[in-house]
């Protein structure tokens, strides 16, 4: 269990921002750069992201994730809770599964059905996978902390199964928003990012899922 910290601002500041992040974090050495796609899944009635709209103190995503930078051959299904500012997170690799197929593929629906059973049926109840979105994230660490931050940008609604698309078609839906993580054991920033407020980013909650959520 750890914090986690979410600093949010309009896409232009995303250029200054990267610049200063680099010159007083180091970047990440395994993977300073990546292009990060997740397919969340709900329940038919939308449980999770009533959660992320009414502000709920507990909190419950599931979802597929995959990285540009290895590939769609490496899938993870990933449950993430959040207690107030903690969170929690497991993770574990589906093997032989391909996330790239579109959200009306057959697969989808068997991946839900063995969700329902397992992962997801003590917390969520029967799920669904309800949308696809992508960002490109770059990674930092603030070594004298260890604190983990994430600058995540280009954030972007991909795709969204035929029973939402329906009321709402759409396509490629970029969030006119990014936002900045910090992750670790405290939710204080160090002195060398007191910069980010100057910058006009404030904390808030902000989620991506719940944003794209409102976008379709």
């Amino acid at each position: 269990m750890s914090f986690e910290s979410k600093f949010v601002a309009p896409v232009h500041v995303g250029p200054r921002l990267a610049v200063r992040l680099g010159q007083v974090l180091a970047r990440d050495p395994a993977h300073p750069l990546d292009r990060v796609h997740s397919v969340y899944f709900d329940s038919w009635d939308g449980r999770a992201a009533a959660e992320v709209r009414d502000g709920d103190f507990y909190k419950t995503k599931l979802r597929v994730r995959w990285y540009a930078s290895s590939g769609a051959d490496r899938a993870w299904l990933e449950r993430k809770q959040k207690i107030g500012a903690r969170r929690v997170k497991s993770r574990r690799p589906l093997d032989g599964f391909d996330p790239r197929a579109p959200l009306r593929d057959p697969r989808w629906r068997r991946l839900a059905a063995q969700l329902a059973a397992g992962d997801a049926g003590s917390f969520i109840g029967v799920v669904e996978p309800v949308l696809h979105l992508a960002y490109r994230r770059r990674r930092f660490v603030h070594r004298p902390s260890g604190l983990r931050v994430a600058l995540d940008d280009d954030i972007r609604l991909l795709g969204v199964p035929p029973r939402i698309a329906a009321a709402a078609p759409l396509r490629d839906v970029a969030l006119r928003e990014l936002v900045l993580e910090v992750k670790g054991d405290s939710r204080e920033l160090p002195r060398e990012l007191a910069f980010v407020r100057a910058l006009g980013l404030r904390r808030r909650a902000f989620s991506k899922y719940g944003a794209c959520r409102g976008a379709a």
